[in-house]
């Protein structure tokens, strides 16, 4: 199953058919020395002289490299990609929330909380996504907010397969994006697909 953090970099680094060297560390590996903040995902641009961290930092910083307006056209679409992309993490630390939880009482809490809050979300997505015309979620072309959305909503549907029964929008949304070619190609080989 592809990781949280470092799929959707791979996925952006495959839809603009960029060469990169995909470096999969194990959490027993010594990657602290090289990780800007001691954690993973992280990027080596210019030919190594920089090292970018922060899943969101480098999503960005690829967008933003290989297509304008991939990261928004105007300040307020960038901000709304950033908001798209924020909302997304913290609904994943959520889904995990249960994961982590100390005891097995503060887990099945942490569960019931998730359960209520994900559907609400996918509303709010949904909902943004039928005020913009229901093709993408900011602006009028593709930008890397869709394809991080896309990836969560599949992890989404990998837990759970009937999750976006009742989001028929955003169902529809999630068909058409992930079987765009550059998108496709990919996930089709990296993701575990039953479509």
């Amino acid at each position: 199953m592809p990781k949280a953090g470092g799929e959707p970099i791979r996925l952006l680094f495959h839809y603009f058919d960029v060469d990169f060297e995909d470096v999969r560390l194990k959490l027993t590996d010594d990657y602290k020395k090289d990780a800007p903040f001691g954690q993973l995902p992280y990027l080596e641009v210019d030919g190594g002289k920089t090292t970018l961290c922060q899943t969101s930092a480098i999503l960005r910083y690829i967008a933003k490299s290989f297509k304008p307006g991939f990261a928004g056209k105007t300040r307020v679409d960038a901000a709304k990609c950033d908001m798209v992309i924020d909302t997304i993490w913290d609904m994943f630390a959520q889904a995990l929330a249960e994961r982590f939880a100390p005891t097995p009482e503060i887990a099945a809490q942490k569960k019931e909380e998730w359960d209520r809050a994900r559907p609400q979300k996918l509303a709010v997505f949904q909902k943004m996504l039928r005020k913009n015309g229901g093709k993408v979620m900011v602006g009028d072309e593709l930008t890397y907010a869709d394809l991080v959305l896309i990836y969560f909503l599949y992890r989404l549907q990998d837990a759970d397969a009937e999750v976006l029964a009742e989001f028929s929008l955003l169902n529809e949304y999630y068909n058409k994006i992930l079987h765009q070619r550059p998108v496709w190609k990919y996930v089709q080989k990296a993701w575990k697909l039953d479509q």
